[in-house]
This record gives C-alpha cells, sequence and structure tokens, in this order.
C-alpha cells in the first residue's frame, strides 16, 4: 500500500472503573499503550489520547470527537470502564473524555448505521473479556488480541487494510442440477403409453449416406421426461468406453475380399452435447463385395440419449434383410446400448432405417410376410427411412430382462411402417 493510502485509526478506551486499584488501572493504560504503538509498527496511522497527555495545545473537550471524525476507523478498547461510559451507568463525576466519545458514536449511529458499522471495530485486549461488550454492539465486528505482534493482530490489520487472507473467486459455469422427479411406481410390465410421440433425433443416418452403401438399422434409447444431465467431464469420459465397444464388435477384413494390412478405422468426435465413435473398413481393394452386419457408430447425448447403428449384411448385388435378422440385430443393439450404463430408469426405443441410396428396389410384401429374405424396396420411393413410432416408454430393468421381446416388438412396428409399393 502506498504512503498516502495509510489507513488512519482512532482508539477510544476508558481509563479506569470505580473500583480498580492503582495497580490495575496502570497495568490497562499500558496496555492500550502497548496496542496503540503497535498498530503504529505495523504502518497504521494510529492515534490515542496518550500520545498527547503532555501536549498543552490540546482542546480535551474536542479532541476525541475530532478524532474520531477524521480517523478512518474508530477502534474501542473494550473494559468494563468503557461499557459503563457507553451505558451511561457511570459516576458522572468520572471518565468525562470517554464518555462525551461514547455519546458521540450514539450519534453517529442514529444517523448512519450503515456507516457505523463500516467505521467502528472493537478489540478485546488482554485484560478484558467478552463480558465487556455492551448488549447493543454485539453486532459490531471485534478482534480478539493475545499479543502485539503482526501475527497476533493480523486480522485486524488486514481489515484495516482492506487486504483480505481469501479473495473472492470468479464464478465457474452454472452447473447442470434438474431436479430430482419422482420414479412412478408401477411393476415393469413393458410398454407405457406417452402423452405426445417422441420425434428422432437426428445422427449420421440422416447426414451422410453409408461409405459401404446399403442400410443401416438405428436403435435411440431416448429418456422418458427431465433427467439428469451427464457432467460434461463423464461425457468425454465415455470416448475409450464407446471404442471398446466398437472394436471388439468389428469383424476381421481379410475374409471378406480385403488384403493383408487392411484395418478398421475408428474415429471419435467430442462436442459440448455429444460424444461419438464411428467405423469404416480401411481397404486397398475396390469395396468389399460382400459384407457382415458390423456396428457403424455409436453415440452418447448430454440428455443420457444413447445412439447405436449397424450396418446391415450386403451381396454384392443389393442389401438382404428378413425379419429375423432385423430381430437378431435389434438384440445386439439394445444389448450394446444398455451395456454402456448411461441409460435413465425409463426410455423411449425408436428404430429406423437407412439410409438406402444403395439399395435395389424389390417386393415388400415379402419382408412384410414375414419371408426369410428380400430386398429393401423403397429406395426410390422418395423415403428416406422408415421409423418406429415412438409413443411408448418402457423401463430400463424390463428391457434388459426382455430384450428378445422388446426386439421383435420394434421391427413389428418397424415392417409395418415400411411403404407399399
Amino acid at each position: 500500500m502506498a504512503e498516502t493510502e495509510r489507513p488512519t485509526a482512532f482508539v477510544t478506551w476508558a481509563h479506569r472503573a470505580s473500583d480498580w486499584t492503582a495497580e490495575q488501572t496502570e497495568e490497562w493504560l499500558r496496555t492500550v499503550h502497548r496496542f496503540a504503538a503497535a498498530l503504529r509498527e505495523a504502518g497504521v496511522d494510529a492515534d490515542v489520547d496518550l500520545f498527547h497527555q503532555h501536549d498543552d495545545e490540546v482542546d480535551w473537550t474536542r479532541y476525541g470527537t475530532l478524532a474520531i471524525e477524521h480517523a478512518d476507523t474508530t477502534i474501542i478498547a473494550i473494559s468494563r470502564a468503557w461499557r459503563e461510559r457507553w451505558e451511561g451507568s457511570n459516576s458522572p463525576l468520572e471518565g468525562a473524555g470517554a464518555a462525551r466519545e461514547a455519546d458521540f458514536l450514539h450519534g453517529r449511529f442514529d444517523a448512519d448505521q450503515q456507516h457505523f458499522q463500516k467505521t467502528v471495530k472493537l478489540v478485546v485486549l488482554p485484560g478484558a473479556d467478552d463480558q465487556d461488550i455492551p448488549a447493543d454492539l454485539r453486532r459490531v465486528t471485534r478482534f480478539y488480541i493475545t499479543d502485539f505482534t503482526q501475527d497476533g493482530m493480523e486480522d485486524l490489520l488486514r481489515t484495516l487494510y482492506g487486504s483480505p487472507r481469501y479473495l473472492l473467486p470468479p464464478l465457474g459455469p452454472v452447473p447442470d442440477l434438474p431436479p430430482e422427479l419422482p420414479t412412478e411406481d408401477r411393476p415393469e410390465d413393458g410398454w407405457h403409453g406417452l402423452p405426445v410421440a417422441i420425434e428422432p433425433i437426428g445422427t449420421r443416418l440422416d447426414r451422410t449416406p453409408d461409405a459401404l452403401g446399403g442400410p443401416v438399422l438405428e436403435l435411440q434409447l431416448q429418456p422418458h421426461g427431465p433427467v439428469r444431465n451427464l457432467p460434461t467431464a463423464r461425457l468425454r469420459d465415455l470416448v475409450g468406453d464407446l471404442e471398446s465397444t466398437l472394436k471388439a464388435s468389428l469383424p476381421p477384413l481379410s475374409p471378406l475380399g480385403g488384403r493383408s494390412g487392411d484395418d478398421w478405422s475408428i474415429r471419435n468426435w467430442v462436442e459440448a452435447e455429444t460424444v461419438s465413435v464411428l467405423a469404416d473398413p480401411l481397404i486397398r481393394a475396390a469395396g468389399l463385395g460382400v459384407s457382415p452386419d458390423f456396428l457403424r457408430y455409436l453415440d452418447v447425448y448430454r440428455d443420457r440419449t444413447v445412439v447405436a447403428a449397424m450396418r446391415l449384411r450386403r451381396d454384392s448385388i443389393s442389401a438382404k434383410v428378413d425379419d429375423r435378422s432385423l430381430q437378431r440385430i435389434t438384440t445386439e443393439l439394445i444389448t450394446t446400448a444398455t451395456g454402456l450404463d448411461v441409460c435413465p430408469d425409463d426410455v423411449v426405443p425408436l428404430l429406423r432405417l437407412g439410409p438406402l441410396h444403395s439399395v435395389s428396389p424389390g417386393d415388400p410384401n415379402t419382408l412384410q410376410g414375414g419371408s426369410s429374405s428380400a430386398t429393401l424396396p423403397w429406395a426410390f420411393g422418395g423415403e428416406s427411412h422408415a421409423t418406429t413410432p415412438g409413443t411408448d416408454s418402457i423401463s430400463l430393468g424390463y428391457l434388459r430382462a426382455h430384450v428378445a421381446k422388446v426386439a421383435a416388438e420394434l421391427v413389428a412396428q418397424l415392417v409395418a411402417g415400411l411403404p407399399r409399393y
């Protein structure tokens, strides 16, 4: 702090109580003097009447009130004697100076309580205790001084200098703290209708054609109602889990027409609301003439939506599917999605099929009739994908216990919604 910014302080105190001995009075005087001198040694421009005892130009009728008026801070050295002056219970024949200063402080409190609170401090010095504090001054900040070193007066000095030990840190981001909603008391007995249908979220199924051609079967497990969002750190930590899950599901490329050294490329994206991983085959041949089903991508959203997608089997001419293979693949997708352990207690499952840019036309009636194999014919009919309604929720416990049953229901809804030609 610069020299011109030194804080100023005035120490008001009472010299004696009516029942003190001469030794007690002298000891109290020495204590107050040592305290005021220690303040000055610590750089505080402190004043007390003891410093002017032999100054014949001092007007003692005005000295204390003027000192209070000009000082940044008035420090009251608490004692039983000063309490009597504040409360007006002292003998009217003694202590006029301290009583006058106490009366002046009363007036300052009446004029501006906030200014009084800011500029008046109490110190409890050796020889005094809490019982000496007047009841109506217990609102004022107090300091207990046990010795007159800088360490012993540190809290007071920090206050006088405006130098807090602990600085107020800047505000961080607002945390995600949604309300805890009570879970409905209902048996986990399957599907539960929703008042409003839940729409499929946008994924690579909508944005990007499949690099190898052929359809993708995508499962979404969306939360039913408000849930606690995943923390950003947890979302980022999921990248490794998603990559491990994706790698473990991928078949070797060499039996599929690939060459030595061909491998899978695993890419990931970490965004504010989503973490994603995507698999692509790295092959030096022109392409895979035949490929099996393989896990294409996994996405997890902050709102705990999980997306898992499988690229469907194809031969050298077109993609081939049947209702049994769709059920099998849907079962695998449900197992994969629920195994990530981020889904809420109630979910809305949606099943989507597409994009279909490389699929040959055919007869959809064979698929809808439950045949063993059929091509996907709706690629050129203006529909980019087929989707289950998304109008029902299901408990996560029931979903895990009845994966095959749920998969069959989802596939039945999907197939029933396929366009006819």
